[in-house]
């Protein structure tokens, strides 16, 4: 899977967005903005590039990323 530089572009904006935030919140306000479409991307196709980053990161980053996953497959 290719991630573009305008999917990496959005995902920096958004990023930025949370800092300062606590890890729950960050989860719940990501899958709010991905599910409303105003992250840019859709569930599929950010549930596409966890699984392309995931085998680069270590275990705490890939349990962050299963809580966005799990959020995003709930609905």
């Amino acid at each position: 899977m290719n991630l573009s530089s305008q999917d990496l572009r959005k995902m920096e904006m958004i990023a930025k967005k949370m800092q300062g935030k606590d890890e729950d919140e960050v989860v719940d306000e990501l899958a709010k903005l991905i599910k409303s479409g105003q992250a840019g991307l859709t569930p599929e196709r950010t549930l596409e590039m966890i699984r392309a980053i995931e085998p680069m990161l270590d275990t705490r980053q890939r349990r962050k990323l299963a809580k966005l996953s799990a959020k995003l497959r709930k609905y």
